[in-house]
């Protein structure tokens, strides 16, 4: 089973780039949290096993992290910037899709996974998965109004968005790094972060 994710992940974005240029557009983006979810428990399956000893106790700081960081964000502007999300993402609470802290664990885990390929220094692994999260973030933000997922206001995401981006996603890899993140492999990492950085590139390309 597990060698037909790969498979299933390329067809699943494919098949939401056509929809969402299509006719079918809103019931294409109502799906995005779904897409999310597919992608998150993709990333997990494919992990190994023998390497994720820390990954719940870290996948929970991970969303906790992520919400609460946009959870003081969307209410106080600080972090972020000044911006609000809309409906693309799913259920809310406290204004805050419950979706983006799936998200920022599911980015935790792959870009971590990614740059434990690249370095063996637990440190540089922090920063350089940070840099990754970020320069993902640098192809949503275009979209993401479009899209509905967030709107800053005055309509495009200040330089504050990307250092606190960077800084949070630092802290909560400097804690993985604790917790023995410069384990974690999964196969699906390159993958994911591909997949959806050509899945931004073409909505940007196509606006």
């Amino acid at each position: 089973m597990k060698k037909y994710l790969p498979f299933i992940l390329v067809v699943l974005h494919v098949v939401g780039l056509f929809g969402l240029t299509s006719s079918e557009r809103e019931w294409f983006l109502s799906l995005t949290p779904l897409n999310l979810l597919i992608t998150f428990l993709v990333a997990i399956l494919l992990i190994d096993r023998g390497k994720s000893s820390s990954l719940i106790p870290m996948m929970v700081l991970g969303f906790a992290g992520g919400f609460g960081a946009e959870y003081l964000g969307v209410h106080t502007g600080l972090i972020f910037g000044d911006y609000s999300y809309g409906a693309g993402l799913g259920p809310k609470w406290e204004d805050i899709p419950l979706a983006i802290g799936m998200n920022w664990a599911m980015l935790l885990l792959v870009t971590r996974s990614m740059a434990n390929r690249m370095v063996s220094n637990g440190w540089m692994q922090a920063v350089i998965a940070s840099v990754l999260m970020v320069l993902l973030d640098v192809l949503i933000e275009p979209v993401a109004p479009t899209l509905d997922y967030w709107e800053f206001d005055g309509g495009v995401a200040p330089f504050s968005n990307y250092v606190g981006w960077f800084l949070v996603a630092l802290a909560l890899h400097l804690i993985g790094t604790v917790f023995k993140a410069s384990k974690w492999d999964t196969k699906g990492d390159i993958l994911i972060y591909t997949i959806q950085s050509a899945f931004f590139l073409v909505l940007i390309a196509a606006q």
